[in-house]
């Protein structure tokens, strides 16, 4: 935290580091997701993806890992999404470190880590182009017709 104090005829800049308890810290990984996910207001569908991406990806490596571990890692976390590319498509991978990078922030907030290890991870390529998928005319037309009939 930043503030300004006097110093005889002027200020001076001073910062002061949040204090954070060392056994927060030592809190799992797993234990805190959990706990974020549970007290989350989330569309249910949002929810069921999460689930997914935690159970899937991002709780087999990090689930017992404290947080301050994690956070003293970042060679660690870069070289998991990197694993991640193995296995999944360039938007699957930035979704899911998206959702591990939110818990992660999270517990900056928290005071359970100083802060957040995933600035700086490069989580894409560039090289990713979605595939642009075109109606022909006659499913234009029927999507059209569909349209009218519920609508008007």
């Amino acid at each position: 935290m930043a503030y300004a104090q006097r110093h005889g005829k002027g200020w001076r800049a001073r910062y002061k580091k949040p204090w954070i308890d060392p056994q927060e810290s030592e809190t799992p990984f797993g234990t805190f997701a959990e706990a974020w996910l549970a007290s989350s207001r989330l569309a249910i569908t949002t929810q069921a993806k999460y689930r997914s991406y935690l159970d899937n990806h991002v709780l087999p490596q990090w689930e017992d890992w404290p947080l301050i571990l994690i956070f003293n890692n970042h060679l660690e976390a870069q070289g998991w999404v990197n694993e991640l590319h193995d296995e999944l498509a360039e938007p699957t991978v930035a979704s899911v470190f998206a959702l591990f990078s939110t818990i992660m922030n999270v517990g900056v907030r928290a005071r359970k880590i100083p802060a957040s290890p995933c600035q700086g991870i490069r989580v894409t390529t560039g090289e990713y182009e979605a595939e642009r998928q075109v109606a022909t005319p006659a499913q234009f037309l029927r999507a059209a017709i569909r349209l009218h009939d519920s609508f008007g």
